[in-house]
């Protein structure tokens, strides 16, 4: 019993949102030229790319992208697995290379003057998000050079991210301009991941101390457990009390 309320304790001492480590890495909102189809239709093929960058596969059977303005113009709701340090890509049509989600309602979806991009759990959490409903800060319309996210940037949203160094982008690949895999997220006030470079000499001592974590944790429990044990014998008494009246 005291295992199971431990394990509990310790669930909900962890900060939502740290669990899931796949972010929103690359976004073609102007869409991207696909071989025999005519270059003015360009725009339908658009595609958002997520990257895994945790340990675990992650399951995204019941998570969603939506696209918002003023409010939701679109939802999508996804379904498969991304691998550790994996890609996973969202596309409008199966003709656009290595697809991984073929969702071609989303045709012409992304507007060009901008949107929210929002990644959502099955619980309904935000993972990760862009708010780019003042414009896209990265990405060219004319030469379809997609939005691409930077390592190692600072929390300004024209800082997170960057223009692909190529026309077309990099789906299913590493990011231009030397993207680096392996990072920390961080997960920040804004309610997005921010890539940072690993830092040992910022590691926080509770957590890095296996005899602190304990005394937290033990503390924590007994003060729990003498807490119920008082609110269980209140009821006790208030019950005799009503009985003898």
């Amino acid at each position: 019993m005291r295992t199971i309320f431990i394990c509990t304790l310790v669930l909900l001492l962890i900060p939502l949102g740290v669990l899931a480590q796949v972010a929103i890495n690359e976004i073609a909102w102007m869409g991207s030229a696909v071989g025999g189809v005519d270059p003015k239709q360009n725009w339908r093929y658009e595609w958002v790319e997520l990257y895994n960058n945790g340990d675990i596969v992650e399951l995204l059977n019941g998570w969603a992208l939506e696209l918002y303005r003023d409010k939701l113009d679109f939802r999508i709701p996804l379904k498969g697995a991304i691998e550790p340090s994996g890609y996973f890509l969202i596309g409008a049509s199966e003709k656009i290379q290595g697809l991984d989600f073929n969702y071609k309602n989303l045709a012409g979806k992304f507007n060009n003057s901008g949107q929210r991009v929002v990644l959502k759990n099955t619980l309904g959490e935000v993972i990760d998000e862009v708010d780019a409903t003042k414009g896209w800060p990265a990405g060219d319309n004319k030469t379809k050079r997609t939005m691409e996210r930077r390592a190692g940037t600072g929390l300004a949203l024209q800082e997170k991210w960057q223009t692909s160094a190529s026309s077309g982008g990099t789906p299913k690949a590493q990011n231009s301009k030397g993207f680096a895999k392996n990072l920390e997220w961080e997960y920040s006030d804004d309610r997005s991941y921010i890539p940072t470079l690993p830092q040992e000499t910022k590691k926080d001592p509770v957590r890095s101390s296996p005899q602190n974590s304990t005394s937290v944790i033990n503390g924590t429990t007994l003060s729990a457990l003498a807490f119920a044990l008082g609110s269980s014998v209140a009821v006790v008494l208030l019950r005799r009390r009503l009985l003898r009246a």
